[in-house]
């Protein structure tokens, strides 16, 4: 899994540059909240559009090709965020942009990761992998915003493209793997909607509307509390480095046996973490909830994913773009 390992450092390095700071980006434009919100929730809404349109296509490709794929669209994506504010037509184009990035990327990848990992220690790799990625990236925010501040987002847009161009080269030293042969929209639309399945999409759309805020709405709340892009990316580094040692660390437990457990506590720690949020202010208590906040979600990502490897790699990505939907209609 070496050559898996150097493509998703590179494309976390790449990413962690720019899309961290994309919410604070589009409120220094001018945008209110709600269209930021609504941003995301096109995003979403062209997820779920192209996962039943192209879940039978995405059969005929292999791994390797899906990601190989994305890697254009999230060039095509960060670029184009730059002219946004030159051609307003991109607010809308973007996200469909993005929507494919995402949906070739965590297909091609977890289809490799399900097919190379050892079944009896999926835990520790998925803790491993955190670790080893997240130790590559660690800087990544806090580089970013420094390019920001220097130079302007423009120039990260670009540096974050280059190194997803660079991400290209190591897909082509691991072996292709295929899709399941029967998947299709009828599938995709079966597995939502499974009995067997239903305490894990509730579970998931749960956690998905918790990791959507954290992704879009919390990130404003931090940048103005420590009133600096450089302070910022200083803080997200932090936490990535928190919550990757987590990973690692109950990804080893998860594979011991103790992944009732760990669920249980880790979820009721997240819930206390996010009720927490309506009482702090100051820095400092911003920090250290956003510290928690990341260790206790990675404390539930190994686990989970040691449950139900399969269900885990495709609901994810399906179920934190679907939790926009919901979002949306609230506001």
């Amino acid at each position: 899994m070496t050559s898996l390992y150097v493509a998703l450092a590179l494309t976390g390095f790449g990413e962690g540059l720019i899309s961290l700071f994309v919410p604070i980006y589009f409120w220094q434009l001018g945008f209110p909240l709600w269209r930021i919100i609504f941003f995301y929730f096109l995003i979403s809404v062209y997820f779920t559009a192209l996962t039943f349109l192209f879940a039978s296509f995405l059969r005929r490709l292999s791994d390797k090709m899906m990601m190989f794929l994305s890697v254009p669209f999230a060039i095509i994506y960060f670029l184009g965020l730059g002219e946004i504010s030159t051609y307003p037509v991109l607010f809308f184009a973007l996200p469909a942009v993005h929507a494919l990035n995402i949906l070739l990327f965590n297909v091609g990848y977890h289809l490799d990761f399900s097919g190379s990992a050892d079944k009896d220690h999926i835990g520790t790799e998925v803790g491993m992998r955190s670790l080893v990625v997240s130790l590559v990236t660690i800087g990544a925010p806090f580089i970013g915003g420094v390019i920001i501040v220097l130079f302007g987002f423009q120039y990260v847009f670009l540096t974050g493209s280059l190194v997803l161009f660079a991400a290209i080269l190591p897909l082509l030293f691991f072996p292709k793997r295929r899709a399941a042969p029967d998947i299709g929209a009828g599938r995709v639309w079966n597995f939502l909607t499974a009995r067997a399945l239903l305490p894990f999409t509730a579970s998931g759309a749960g956690y998905a509307m918790a990791s959507m805020v954290g992704v879009i709405v919390w990130p404003l709340f931090i940048f103005f509390a420590l009133s600096g892009i450089e302070s910022y990316g200083g803080v997200q580094s932090a936490g990535l480095l928190a919550s990757s040692l987590t990973a690692f660390f109950v990804g080893f437990l998860s594979d011991q046996g103790k992944r009732r457990r760990t669920l249980r506590y880790s979820a009721l720690a997240l819930s206390l973490v996010w009720a927490s949020r309506a009482f702090i202010g100051g820095a400092l208590s911003y920090y250290a909830d956003f510290l928690f906040a990341g260790v206790d979600a990675s404390s539930l990502f190994a686990p989970a994913k040691r449950f139900f490897c399969g269900e885990f790699c495709f609901g994810r990505a399906f179920y934190n773009t679907l939790s926009l939907c919901e979002q949306n209609a609230a506001h």
